[in-house]
């Protein structure tokens, strides 16, 4: 598990960056263990703690709703676990409307904890190969 890297993210920097208002600048930073994307009406904020091979969506604050940015960040994010050897994808702390919908829509389950922790465990056959 590597350093995540901008060039892996640009698709989703892409996205966050045209729904972002006209006159707003995107701010976009990245170390080791954090990526985070903020502009006054969008925020994206997430983690990668390779200790518990786990990523966390800490923020996700999307300007435009139901057109399909925050879907296609999940589906990033699953698919980028399963490449990087990641174990899950979690939200924690997000709140936005109907996060509980969103949540299991994408096959996230509801741990119950007052940190609102919702996890998405990779299938274990999706970690066959993965190195």
């Amino acid at each position: 598990m590597n350093k995540p890297n901008k060039e892996d993210f640009q698709q989703i920097i892409s996205l966050m960056t045209k729904d972002a208002t006209k006159n707003s600048k995107m701010k976009i930073g990245i170390s080791t263990q954090k990526i985070f994307m903020v502009s006054p009406r969008n925020e994206l904020i997430i983690e990668f703690d390779q200790n518990n091979k786990e990523i966390i969506i800490r923020t996700m604050l999307i300007n435009h709703k139901r057109r399909g940015i925050g879907s296609y960040i999940v589906d990033f994010l699953k698919k980028y676990a399963r490449e990087k050897g990641y174990e899950k994808v979690s939200m924690i702390d997000v709140k936005f409307t109907d996060v509980e919908k969103f949540a299991k829509k994408h096959g996230f389950e509801d741990m119950l904890t007052v940190d609102y922790r919702f996890e998405y465990r990779l299938p274990t056959e999706a970690l066959e190969g993965v190195s």
